[in-house]
């Protein structure tokens, strides 16, 4: 097999037993040690923190939380940047601080571990046997496993920010995708701490449920891909004007045993197009990849094979994701309650297309996993008046646009900002020229009011590539015929 199918796990006082989040004021409450020491890359410097396993019980149990720095010359304030996954670690934003250098050049930037990943005392086992990775993590991590929750992570984040900030110093708060609910959370817990706070690719509360809802919406934005490719001229050259249809039909083949040399089944092509349509970068090889698969040459299977290494990489859990804590995270809060079933997610399965199997591996554990209790925040929304701008792609799969819709409807403060970015994939400041300058003009002013009027203009989907990214991700510079 080729390994087109996919990999499966795809502030307010912490709760205690039972308790309450609790109320971080503005922070500052709690007496703590932040030593900075150079560190990776060149011109960093990282400080690990002793802070509370259990905010609410300050003098008990301790957990490192660590961050990493880049000082920006005669800077006028912060930048925190906040993770997604759950499970992905700070050093996942080193790739963007040439972005940040020019969008926002006169912030520090921060990039925390959320606790359990990275350095902040990382949560490991072997989730291939979850009765075994249970017991190594009660056994492991003990009486502060309860304690590994969004709303302690940002208690974390504000409580930092609180003690590292000078007077009058501005600081921006920046969540993508997971980190938007981390960071919304910040928000729950210290609502008024941030000059500005910016959710890119947001998880709402409620409607990000990990889950049934989430999927079914990643299929409805995959066939609004799948529909513009079918208004373009030269992909409907190549599919047809209804792909969905093609793709359908496609599917029905692989079910009966199509290209054996792949070895995909429904479930491993229903997730990779999903990966796929995840970048600006990958979504066009969603129709060339159906292409391929339906005309399955020899040369056809080297592509798909190059194409799933190169999106997928080495998989596993590295040093710094944590499937263990993305786990925790998600059947804690990030499901419906009670959380759906294996059958239940199998038959909400079954008519997509276009969406990941993650679900299936959380219905399973759900019965095992040792849950912490869910607090007052979860599922309500933040009161605040902090200038926020939210940034929301039509052509997000993960994140898509009725994931993030109540969003819009409850924060519509004076300076509180949602914005639609037509044809944006997930990530959408970091792939999109309009967006990112909407961004850059939100951090030198959050009071003003954005100029969106590059949002509804945004360029087409690319559905042929270009050669040099079809070389990178194929192999080969045409992404449908071979060389």
């Amino acid at each position: 097999e080729t390994g087109v199918g996919g990999h499966g796990a795809g502030g307010g006082g912490q709760a205690g037993a039972g308790g309450d989040g609790g109320t971080g004021g503005e922070g500052g409450s709690y007496e703590m040690v932040v030593s900075w020491m150079a560190c990776e890359p060149s011109g960093a410097e990282c400080a690990t923190i002793d802070v509370p396993a259990d905010w609410e019980a300050r003098r008990g149990a301790t957990l490192p939380f660590f961050v990493r720095r880049v000082l920006r010359p005669n800077a006028r304030g912060q930048l925190w940047l906040l993770q997604g996954g759950p499970g992905a670690a700070g050093d996942g934003w080193l790739g963007a601080l040439p972005y940040f250098a020019q969008i926002a050049p006169d912030l520090d930037v921060y990039m925390p571990d959320h606790r359990g990943t990275g350095q902040s005392a990382r949560l490991t086992c072997n989730l291939d046997d979850v009765t075994t990775c249970v017991a190594d993590l009660t056994r492991g991590v003990g009486a502060t496993l309860p304690h590994f929750t969004t709303t302690a992570a940002a208690r974390d984040v504000g409580e930092v920010i609180a003690h590292v900030r000078e007077a009058d110093e501005a600081v921006f708060v920046i969540g993508a995708s997971y980190g938007t609910y981390w960071a919304h959370r910040y928000l729950q817990v210290f609502p008024s701490q941030a000059s500005g706070v910016v959710l890119d690719s947001p998880c709402a509360p409620g409607t990000c449920d990990y889950s049934i809802f989430q999927d079914a919406a990643a299929n409805d934005v995959g066939h609004d891909l799948l529909d513009a490719c079918g208004a373009d001229t030269f992909c409907a050259s190549k599919l047809g004007s209804d792909p969905w249809t093609r793709l359908s039909a496609l599917l029905d083949d692989l079910d009966v045993g199509h290209c054996p040399e792949i070895g995909a089944t429904r479930a491993d092509l229903r997730e990779f197009l999903f990966s796929l349509a995840l970048s600006t970068y990958t979504r066009a090889y969603v129709p060339a990849t159906i292409y391929r698969l339906e005309r399955c040459d020899p040369a056809d299977v080297t592509v798909i094979t190059h194409l799933a290494m190169a999106v997928g990489g080495g998989g596993g859990d590295d040093d710094s994701w944590s499937d263990a804590l993305h786990f925790h995270v998600v059947l804690s809060e990030l499901l419906p309650s009670p959380p759906p079933t294996v059958a239940e997610v199998e038959a909400n399965l079954a008519p997509l297309f276009i969406a990941p199997n993650a679900a299936l591996d959380y219905a399973s554990s759900a019965p095992i996993w040792p849950v912490y209790p869910r607090d007052s925040h979860v599922g309500a929304f933040a009161t605040t008046d902090t200038p926020l701008l939210i940034l929301s792609g039509t052509l997000d799969p993960a994140t898509s646009p009725p994931v993030a819709a109540p969003l819009a409807s409850h924060f519509t403060g004076a300076h509180q900002h949602f914005v639609s970015v037509a044809r944006a994939a997930h990530g959408v400041m970091f792939n999109d020229a309009c967006a990112a300058g909407i961004a850059a003009g939100f951090f030198a002013d959050p009071t003003s009011t954005p100029d969106t009027s590059c949002t509804t203009t945004t360029s087409p989907v690319d559905f042929d590539g270009s050669s040099q990214l079809n070389q990178m991700f194929l192999g080969q510079s045409d992404a449908y015929e071979n060389d």
